[in-house]
């Protein structure tokens, strides 16, 4: 079961920037759109890079337009909609009344071709009593592909079936149309593994062309003590001979399973299987085993904090059972992460909180809304959309060229070579680097961090010591950060992301600043498959790290979570300079609920982050106004960052 979600474990990464010396470098290649590889990359001499301003890499309509917009651009994206709908290349996927203003509804759209849905090409329209107010999302031009499949899918899932372990639930439409990593198209079956990893596999050819991870990663009242040693309140269901941790008290029950000590008692139980000893009992109410008291008590917090401050009953809003476990297990070690839908008991998703390598239970409260919060936004957009929160992967064009010692190597003169000797070229557009970043993953994170942050001033405004609300992630685990070089222990900084580092030499940072968004080099592997290489272009100089982070998605995320700081406490952007006034923390709620709203109401499922700063605006907007303070405070704190 691949990994994604707070996913710790790809924010620990060793660097090297090449340098006169001769580097053999194995690092481990993790990439959603490609498989495992260990790699070798030697080079000789500095590499010095002469940049050149990034262009975008056309093939993607991107549609945002709001409040804050010329009228005629609102009516432009309307007509656009509607021609669309009246050719059959847009499909109306869901819609639903506003939840917070009435007379406002909102539509979802699915790009179609040929009658044949577009994977991660969605619009989401909002309108009031017939006038439409904003419209977001993608639409995929210069499609241009046979859409008569020769295989079936159960051919494409036989031929798989020795490489993949399919899952017994599949989609009734598997069949799509797939936009690859370097702008060209496929026609694909989307088959599930039960690794909760989507297979495209080519309907014309067989193979593999792209795959993309989806895990994002009471009767009686008990006591016990969580992991930091504070006494808490545990909601536990009563049975014959013991108390289980199910706590029926809330109208969503919630559910702790655990511990989990194997890798298959895991995957077994995102697959959906549950035994009766998989729940967490404990024989007189009195909990000793303090991971399980944070990870069921904190989930409850959790479930409290979306329905007091916005009204939203568990996950989905319609109050569905929470799952999550607890787990000792060698695939959960150092990290913590969510299998969404349709994997999880009775398929409602399940958050897996895992173990640090010194064996402390990764079950702080930030964490556990964490990976909820990545649940919540699963649900509120896929029912407007039908996929959730895609990856929307922008690709640009880098340099044409590094200089080895002193002299100009071409894009295509530069492999990276596996332990076997087999290159992987890197991909080259017009003679230039083709550079990756995954913006939808990125925003994803963002949101699980700003609300992992929310839900932990919402509890413990005036705590002390590991109970004291603040902007960091992961900081009452120092063990986690560490891994990463930071030597006060968290992952990620919501108030000074730059003052983070990616990598221990303190070269590389988190970004603060859209201008810093980290961009990884594209390679080619096997049968046409590309992936995303742990080659990073920051600065004017290349960076090699142990991962590719899936694109980017924990390392910019940072990005957007600090505009929710901004926005609610105010200060100066460390790299633009320009101050924000901020809301103030008595009025944290307004701007929390603008990025909740974004959610559950506005975001399409394919997003960028210049796009997502608009449905922030509309939000806001449609809340507050824009001339409020909380409205001056968004807009201001996205102009900080450089959105």
């Amino acid at each position: 079961m691949p990994i994604k979600g707070l996913d710790v474990s790809f924010s620990w990464v060793g660097w090297r920037r090449v340098t006169r010396q001769t580097y053999a470098l194995l690092v481990a290649m993790r990439s959603s759109l490609g498989p495992v590889l260990t790699i070798t990359l030697v080079v000789t001499a500095q590499w010095g890079v002469s940049l050149v301003e990034a262009q975008t890499i056309s093939g993607v309509t991107r549609v945002s337009v709001g409040a804050w917009s010329d009228p005629f651009d609102v009516k432009k994206a309307d007509a656009l909609i509607e021609k669309m709908i009246d050719s059959g290349e847009l499909s109306l996927e869901a819609t639903h009344g506003d939840t917070q203003i009435p007379g406002r509804k909102h539509e979802g759209f699915v790009q179609v071709f040929r009658g044949i849905p577009v994977y991660g090409a969605n619009i989401s329209r909002q309108t009031d009593r017939r006038a439409t107010v904003s419209v977001f999302g993608s639409i995929y031009t210069g499609i241009d592909v046979d859409p008569n499949p020769i295989f079936s899918v159960s051919d494409v899932a036989v031929l798989q079936s020795r490489s993949i372990s399919l899952a017994s639930h599949q989609s009734a439409r598997p069949l799509k149309v797939v936009r690859r990593l370097n702008g060209s198209y496929a026609l694909v079956y989307q088959l599930t593994g039960d690794d909760a990893v989507s297979y495209f596999v080519d309907a014309h050819h067989g193979h593999v062309v792209m795959q993309v991870d989806g895990i994002r990663r009471q009767s009686a009242v008990g006591s016990g003590r969580g992991v930091h040693g504070d006494v808490k309140k545990v909601s536990a269901t009563r049975s014959s001979t013991r108390y289980e941790a199910r706590d029926q008290l809330r109208p969503s029950d919630i559910v702790t399973f655990g511990p989990v000590d194997t890798d298959e008692g895991l995957n077994r139980l995102a697959s959906g299987v549950v035994l009766p000893s998989d729940i967490a009992t404990n024989r007189d109410n009195n909990w000793v085993r303090r991971g399980i008291v944070d990870t069921h008590v904190h989930m409850g917090w959790t479930y409290d904090y979306f329905f007091k401050r916005h009204s939203w009953s568990g996950l989905d809003g319609q109050n569905s059972k929470v799952y999550g476990v607890r787990s000792s297990s060698a695939f959960a070690r150092n990290n913590a992460f969510f299998a969404p839908p349709p994997f999880g008991p009775e398929g409602q998703g399940l958050a897996i909180f895992g173990t640090t390598s010194q064996g402390t239970p990764i079950t702080t409260l930030d964490i556990v809304a964490h990976e909820l919060m990545h649940g919540v936004t699963e649900f509120g957009i896929k029912r407007r959309n039908g996929d959730g929160l895609v990856s929307t992967y922008e690709q640009t064009l880098g340099p044409s060229s590094v200089q080895v010692d002193g002299a100009p190597v071409q894009c295509r003169a530069l492999v990276l070579r596996n332990r076997d000797g087999v290159g992987r070229s890197f991909v080259c557009s017009e003679g230039r680097f083709v550079l990756v970043s995954n913006h939808g993953g990125a925003i994803g994170e963002a949101l699980s961090d700003v609300f992992g942050t929310a839900t932990e001033n919402f509890f413990h405004p005036q705590g002390d010591g590991p109970l004291t609300a603040d902007y960091l992630l992961g900081e009452d685990l120092p063990e986690l950060g560490r891994l990463s070089g930071n030597r006060l222990g968290p992952t990620r900084s919501l108030d000074d992301p730059a003052s983070l580092r990616i990598d221990p030499a303190g070269a590389v940072g988190y970004p603060d600043h859209f201008s810093g968004l980290l961009r990884f080099a594209l390679v080619r592997v096997d049968e046409g498959q590309l992936a995303i290489a742990p080659v990073v272009l920051f600065g004017n100089e290349l960076f090699l790290l142990r991962s590719a982070d899936n694109g980017g998605v924990h390392w910019n995320s940072t990005l957007l979570s600090h505009v929710f700081y901004l926005a609610v406490e105010g200060g100066r952007n460390r790299s633009s300079g320009k101050n924000v006034r901020g809301v103030g923390d008595m009025s944290r709620g307004q701007i929390e609920s603008v990025f909740f709203r974004a959610v559950t109401e506005l975001m399409p499922g394919s997003l960028f982050l210049p796009d997502m700063a608009n449905v922030l605006r509309q939000a806001v907007v449609d809340l507050y106004g824009q001339n409020s303070s909380a409205g001056n405070a968004v807009f201001d704190a996205l102009e900080a960052v450089g959105l």
